[in-house]
């Protein structure tokens, strides 16, 4: 993570204040996180999100992503840019979307429920020291909250995408879904060119 004056920085540069009450540390728009383990992609910088997923690869660990509906593909996309290529030709980098194998999803939302799907491939796939990235355009998805968590006990560090939950306590707070996605489709076509040029220069 980082400090508490850059923290507050950039939230006074959004228009963010943090709740009443939270220290700046461990805050991603006003929301209490953990800290060392979870921040937003608008609150570290996209270049700072860039340079943990190639220090995660660096150190012989992978990169874990997932979402719902419109999130799950760009899931599937943002694991495919990074397994196959994005713009380079050169070794393949390993990511899983957890969004993929439909027989384990449907499998565990049978048996368990639709909120384990994440949180229990995390806890079969994931090791300390990987990378857990999250999409929601809501912020609200108890799939996702559980999987963080999940993580969190892990020892895995999350990052999460940007969403409504996170950009209504700022300027952009009549962003659509649709704006969101698209906007989540940008950062990640950026952040593989970056995690490219950091690995494969």
């Amino acid at each position: 993570m980082f400090g508490c004056s850059r923290i507050r920085t950039y939230l006074r540069q959004i228009q963010c204040k943090p709740l009443k009450g939270c220290p700046a540390r461990g805050i991603s728009f006003g929301y209490l996180l953990q800290p060392h383990f979870f921040t937003s992609i608008l609150a570290l910088g996209m270049h700072e999100i860039s340079k943990t997923i190639v220090e995660t690869f660096k150190n012989g660990n992978k990169v874990l992503i997932c979402g719902n509906g419109g999130s799950a593909t760009m899931a599937s996309h943002f694991a495919g840019e990074l397994v196959g290529r994005f713009e380079k030709e050169r070794a393949p980098l390993p990511a899983i979307s957890l969004t993929d194998n439909v027989a384990v999803i449907t499998a565990v939302a049978n048996d368990y429920s639709f909120e384990d799907v994440f949180s229990r491939q995390l806890e079969a796939l994931g090791r300390k020291g990987d990378l857990l990235i999250t999409l929601s355009t809501s912020g609200t998805s108890k799939n996702i909250q559980k999987v963080q968590e999940k993580a969190r006990k892990m020892g895995i560090e999350v990052i999460s995408f940007p969403s409504r939950s996170e950009y209504k306590l700022t300027a952009w707070q009549d962003k659509s879904t649709a704006q969101l996605q698209e906007e989540h489709l940008m950062l990640i076509h950026k952040i593989c060119r970056e995690v490219e040029e950091a690995l494969f220069p």
